[in-house]
């Protein structure tokens, strides 16, 4: 994690407020994520989503793409109704962007429906949930590591 830190910190200096960095402040929340840091996860993907905001606008696919981000990062760090927030917009973007039946806009589907039951919005939640595992089962497979994934949380 140091070498990135120092990475961002040489990126930021060379190209500031550029996409290259949004791409790389989201990538680096994602791995500060991965190593058990959500705080820090949550202040680099907002950091990423204020640049991806502002020089492609709030409904660019990179944008929903780092909003799930971190919808993911501040579920883990207990802020659920955030979380949701995030995953609502992220859920909308990639809908708008990607269309109602893209297999990412299912993902995204099932990752919004998780959250509502952890609001405790069990009557949104589930359904939501059964239906994108189903599609996304359907058209990877039961054995499919993503499906898998989903069956642990139904």
């Amino acid at each position: 994690e140091t070498v990135v830190r120092e990475a961002l910190v040489v990126l930021e200096d060379a190209v500031p407020e550029t996409v290259l960095v949004a791409e790389a402040l989201d990538a680096a929340g994602s791995l500060a994520r991965r190593l058990g840091d959500p705080a820090r996860a949550v202040v680099l993907h907002r950091r990423a989503l204020e640049l991806w905001t502002a020089r492609l606008g709030p409904t660019a696919g990179p944008t929903g793409g780092c909003r799930y981000s971190l919808a993911q990062a501040l579920h883990r760090t207990g802020d659920f109704l955030e979380a949701l927030a995030a995953m609502q917009e992220a859920f909308l973007v990639t809908a708008r962007t990607l269309g109602n039946d893209h297999l990412d806009t299912w993902i995204t589907r099932f990752e919004l429906g998780r959250m509502e039951v952890d609001v405790g919005e069990l009557l949104d939640g589930f359904p939501r949930m059964e239906a994108a595992r189903a599609e996304v089962a359907r058209r990877l497979g039961d054995r499919h590591p993503v499906v898998r994934a989903m069956d642990r949380f139904l």
